[in-house]
């Protein structure tokens, strides 16, 4: 019998080729190993069969299509040894006296892959999200209305650093308005810009402390879209049980502003 760990090995190796994160170096040793090895090579083969069919219809569909098969096979396989029986026999599990038949030996073979994808996580997060949580914050992000202050036409440093928001180039933008709220540090108004600058120009700890102040400001004209934003930025740095919990909030709150945006990102990260 294969040792577990030498299994395991072989999983991770067809999962890494697969999902082309091998070096060059690696990817030519494992082809060559593939050219060779008849039964590695149907192992990969099915198990590219397996993701892509995931990938296609989605766990639960694609599961329901390999009980669908397995059903057909079984029934195929039993007509021709016993003419009598019906061909529409609702057979629920594939028996073990019959892996040897062709037809059954690939849907066992199928199946069997299917469920190490499933349950050891073989490429969990490419295969089960709809959308990967990086891919899904650059999607659901849109910035927050600059004609607030953008109106002022002064050449001051906040009409710059609203000319730099504007233009999305948040780099350039979060010193400026850091600079502006330590002139006035009540303005809520600054901090929730400079905080989804900070945010877009990966200042991440800064993003998060500006944007929960703004968000327990008391000010309500702000507060929805910091929850908002603080949402996004759970998201942006991979906590995404946290920003799904947050954006479960959201959704559940009948006249908030974000709530359509809410409910179409929790979709995707299904």
């Amino acid at each position: 019998m294969t040792p577990p760990s030498i299994v395991m090995e072989t999983i991770e190796k067809i999962e890494r080729y697969l999902e082309g994160q091998m070096t060059a170096e690696e990817h030519a040793a494992f082809e060559s190993e593939i050219n060779q090895d008849d039964n590695l090579r149907e192992e990969v083969n099915t198990f590219k069969d397996i993701i892509g069919g995931i990938r296609l219809n989605g766990e639960k569909d694609f599961m329901r299509m390999v009980h669908h098969w397995e059903k057909e096979i079984i029934a195929s396989e039993m007509v021709k040894e016993n003419s009598t029986q019906s061909t529409n026999q609702d057979a629920k599990t594939i028996p073990l006296s019959t892996s040897k038949k062709s037809g059954l030996r690939w849907i066992i073979r199928i199946a069997l892959a299917a469920c190490v994808v499933l349950l050891v996580g073989i490429g969990y997060k490419q295969l089960f999200n709809t959308i990967n949580p990086e891919q899904a914050y650059q999607e659901a992000f849109f910035p927050y209305d600059p004609s607030l202050i953008s109106r002022d036409a002064e050449k001051t440093d906040l009409s710059r650093a609203m000319a730099y928001y504007n233009s999305q180039d948040y780099a350039k933008a979060y010193p400026l308005l850091k600079q502006e709220i330590e002139k006035r540090p009540n303005e809520t108004i600054l901090k929730l810009y400079a905080g989804i600058s900070a945010m877009q120009s990966n200042n991440n700890a800064a993003a998060n402390q500006l944007l929960e102040e703004v968000h327990h400001s008391g000010n309500p004209n702000f507060e929805a879209p910091a929850g908002w934003y603080i949402a996004l930025l759970k998201l942006k740095i991979g906590e995404v049980h946290q920003s799904k919990h947050l954006l479960s909030d959201i959704r559940n709150q009948t006249g908030h502003p974000y709530r359509e945006n809410a409910k179409k990102l929790l979709r995707k990260l299904k």
